[in-house]
């Protein structure tokens, strides 16, 4: 039986009912869902959903459903805990399947129905292993399983899906794009991260959604439009350069927080023939003091170091920080106004809440609520997957040098891809 995933309907208007929903867009009712999320439905924590419907503590996931810290997949419903898997429904503590349902503790299966650790199972008995993830021993266990899972894998290099001529990772539905990392719909792009539908761009992060072309170094950026370079959170909008959170507008250089807007140089409106004459001037004066061809300088950023992405990739001490010019948050400020529970993490030993949202979503799914914080939650994830860069080493089943995203020290099971094809059952 085929899968069947519901499209949520795209809603263009602003956010509604969502709380902490930085670089995020067009969601509803999602409170935490951050960093690149937008056409959503009753998400809570995590980043990078698309086009997700009631989905908690997952990461990099589109057109999926009732999932539970899974990440990176696509057309998944009830999934839980699965890694880098597509169209497959009530799996759980899984990865890499294709078509799958109803499979738990499984690895590269394709188009099965009631496996655990990958043998064929009675749906009794398949429904009695998940009935019993409930009990917090249980899940604990599980978890445990899962780990030990994961290391006994065998992996391929990379994560690439229906992709051409392309390098990188965690790429679906891509051609040309090279040193691409979590990018779906991509063509004829390089050195992108986090991007969806997307073509002849580079160096951008965060940039998507109908199709923007030419666009360079940008960050949180798209929605259509074209030739924008050097800009900040700006959406459909096309000829902009130097700009920081504008919408709808075109040609305009230097300018902030404006909305359908043209022909204007820091904030100030001149004619079509006036800045068709200024900005050449304004760029060559700029190129003489060699300040013109790179994004804004991380001095610039709002927030503090440790506020930010940039803090899981490259973590710094706060000395390091503040020796560099980059800003330190030194108090948590996040906090919740809808809470029915205070808990204090496992992890870390701070105060964090739930709210009733989750509750209503663990009960439907039947999952003990989770025993950590919001940010040890996300930090786990994080290390779930791969840095964004590419290492050469050597097939462990036939020695052939092949470039990979696992790092060549680590103990994982990476075959090339006629290896990996092999195995995969």
């Amino acid at each position: 039986m085929q899968l069947q995933i519901p499209r949520i309907a795209l809603m263009n208007k602003a956010p509604e009912n969502s709380e902490f929903c930085n670089y995020a867009g067009y969601n509803r009712n999602c409170y935490l869902a951050v960093g690149g999320s937008w056409y959503n439905e009753d998400c809570y924590y995590g980043r990078h959903y698309n086009h997700c419907k009631t989905c908690c503590d997952c990461e990099s996931l589109k057109m999926s459903e009732l999932c539970y810290e899974s990440v990176w997949g696509s057309n998944l419903y009830n999934c839980v805990h699965c890694f880098g898997s597509y169209n497959s429904g009530y799996c759980y503590f899984s990865i890499n399947l294709r078509g799958c349902n109803n499979c738990l503790f499984c690895s590269n299966l394709r188009g099965k129905t009631y496996h655990i650790r990958n043998k064929p199972v009675p749906k009794k008995e398949f429904e009695k292993a998940v009935s019993a993830l409930s009990d917090f021993s249980a899940w604990t266990k599980a978890l445990l399983d899962y780990k030990k899972l994961k290391s006994q894998t065998i992996f391929a290099p990379y994560y690439q899906t229906n992709c051409e001529n392309c390098t990188g990772d965690y790429l679906e539905n891509c051609k040309n794009v090279q040193m691409g990392f979590n990018v779906f719909d991509g063509e004829d792009c390089k050195y992108v991260i986090q991007a969806e539908g997307v073509k002849d761009v580079m160096d951008c992060s965060s940039i998507g959604y109908d199709n923007p072309q030419l666009y360079y170094e940008t960050v949180n950026t798209g929605a259509g439009g074209m030739n924008c370079k050097f800009t900040l959170s700006s959406w459909e909008n096309s000829d902009l350069a130097y700009c920081d959170t504008l919408m709808n507008s075109h040609d305009c250089f230097g300018c902030v927080n404006m909305h359908n807007q043209k022909f204007c140089i820091l904030n100030k409106q001149f004619s079509e023939s006036e800045y068709a004459s200024l900005v050449p001037r304004i760029i060559a004066h700029i190129k003489s003091t060699k300040e013109y061809g790179e994004f804004f300088p991380a001095t610039l950023s709002p927030f503090g170091y440790n506020e930010t992405v940039a803090n899981d990739y490259f973590p710094l001490t706060r000395e390091q920080a503040l020796r560099l010019s980059y800003k330190w948050k030194d108090t948590d400020s996040l906090d919740t106004k809808i809470s029915s529970k205070n808990l204090s993490c496992s992890e870390c030993g701070k105060t964090y809440r739930l709210v009733n949202q989750e509750l209503i979503f663990y009960r439907k799914l039947g999952l003990p609520h989770p025993r950590k914080c919001f940010l040890c939650r996300h930090k786990d994830r994080f290390h779930r997957r791969n840095l964004p860069q590419l290492y050469e080493r050597n097939c462990n089943k036939c020695g052939v040098a092949i470039q990979s995203s696992y790092f060549p020290d680590r103990s994982k099971k990476i075959y090339c891809e006629k290896c990996y094809l092999e195995v995969v059952i």
